[in-house]
């Protein structure tokens, strides 16, 4: 049974839209999560969290797809770092939902930067 599960996960992942809809579900979560922080905590917290796990797999396997850029710990690293300070910035001080949208948006472009870099100094090694 749990080797059935695990072929079947494998072969959803494998699909070319799954990376898409999981980043797009990511973005939607994280969004939600942010706007919910200033208000309630408790349940915000572990949403925001979950969204950084769907963002790490997500965007990870989508620099690869279609920038072919490998993956780089260091833009995780840089990407979490930016998710973090927006939702901090979000408790702080109560944003619209469509600034958050924008910043994760350039979280994630920040991410693309970082592993351009790492990826193209590592080719030069």
């Amino acid at each position: 049974m749990y080797e059935m599960r695990k072929r079947k996960q494998r072969e959803m992942q494998q699909k070319n839209w799954w990376s898409y809809a999981l980043l797009a579900a990511a973005i939607f979560v994280y969004t939600q999560g942010c706007s919910l922080i200033k208000t309630n905590m408790g349940y915000s917290l572990p949403v925001i969290l979950l969204s950084f796990i769907m963002h790490l797999r997500s965007v990870g396997d989508l620099s690869t797809k279609i920038f072919k850029l490998k993956e780089s710990k260091t833009a995780n690293i840089a990407m979490l770092i930016a998710l973090t300070a927006v939702a901090v910035i979000c408790y702080l001080k109560e944003l619209n939902i469509f600034y958050i949208l924008l910043l994760n948006i350039a979280a994630i472009f920040i991410y693309i930067i970082a592993a351009a870099i790492f990826s193209k100094h590592n080719k030069e090694q």
